[in-house]
């Protein structure tokens, strides 16, 4: 896992997120995950319609290494790592954006979907075409 993922989201940690502890509860990692996949694929798309996800998560992991608390503001970064056929990693960093500290690392694998046919498809040229630009055009804003 690498911070330098091309896709930024700062989350506020807000109180429905904490739990008895004290701290984020670690299903809430994985909405957080969801809100930067979410986000980063209506970028992508140039849309806000749901009907634009045309993949179904296969597999979701987060490695969790400090806790975050309520009033920090999380910063999610992510970005597509590996496309197959059809299946392509997300991997997340997920940091304190005031100091730094790396608070969980995650990955989720996805698979094209065709909704209608209800069955896995191959990936559209033309989405990993898109996928690249899209990532070479942030990584590009950053420098």
């Amino acid at each position: 896992m690498r911070p330098d993922l091309p896709f930024e989201l700062p989350i506020l940690v807000r109180f429905r997120d904490m739990d008895a502890m004290g701290h984020v509860n670690n299903s809430v990692y994985f909405t957080y995950l969801e809100t930067a996949r979410q986000e980063y694929w209506f970028a992508l798309c140039g849309t806000r319609d749901v009907a634009s996800f045309n993949f179904i998560i296969m597999k979701a992991e987060c490695t969790y290494k400090s806790p975050a608390t309520i009033g920090e503001t999380v910063l999610v970064r992510s970005g597509i790592t590996r496309i197959g056929n059809s299946s392509f990693t997300w991997e997340y960093h997920l940091s304190d954006h005031a100091s730094g500290r790396v608070i969980a690392l995650g990955t989720t694998e996805q698979v094209c979907y065709d909704y209608a046919l209800r069955r896995p498809m191959r990936m559209p040229t033309d989405l990993r075409d898109r996928i690249a630009a899209f990532e070479s055009g942030l990584r590009a804003a950053r420098l």
